[in-house]
């Protein structure tokens, strides 16, 4: 295992990235509020709750709005793409040559930032198209504004870091 300071702490961001984005995404309290009908209701991409019937109910794919499609498409682009760059990211801090340790971190630092945009793109979607009458955003919505962030700075770093000529060689 091979890096500097920089690097090291690329790699940190994006593992942090990675647990908030998962958090984040499968969790049912993007939306939260009170509807007078059903109690507290919390609303996620994948499920609703609501506190007086007690029970979460799976949300159907069929019956979603358009917006909603692509925000779950957004999302799951930008997990892709977060993936792609945590395999290069260990790819280039445990394994990788020398000669190939340069272009392993150009690549992960564009997946990286490209998965925080597609996240991005898919929180602006849902913040602009979500009915606030009765619901607020809630706290999965800031950790998946928090994995965008950390990602698109852990790209950032691994593409400085490039930059800067810091990069060790060591076998």
């Amino acid at each position: 295992m091979s890096g500097t300071l920089s690097s090291t702490l690329a790699f940190i961001l994006l593992a942090v990235s990675l647990l908030f984005f998962f958090i984040g995404f499968v969790s049912p309290y993007w939306l939260s509020g009170n509807i007078s009908i059903f109690g507290n209701v919390w609303y996620g991409l994948w499920q609703t709750c609501y506190g007086i019937l007690d029970e979460c109910v799976h949300t159907d794919i069929s019956t979603t709005q358009a917006w909603e499609k692509a925000v779950v498409a957004m999302e799951i682009l930008g997990f892709m793409t977060l993936i792609g760059s945590c395999v290069m990211a260990s790819l280039t801090y445990f394994r990788s040559s020398t000669t190939r340790r340069k272009l392993f971190r150009i690549i992960t630092g564009l997946l990286a930032i490209i998965a925080g945009g597609f996240m991005f793109l898919g929180l602006i979607i849902f913040g602009a198209e979500y009915d606030d009458t009765f619901l607020q955003l809630s706290w999965a919505f800031s950790f998946m504004i928090i994995a965008a962030i950390t990602s698109i700075v852990s790209g950032v770093l691994f593409i400085l870091d490039i930059k800067s000529n810091q990069i060790m060689f060591e076998e």
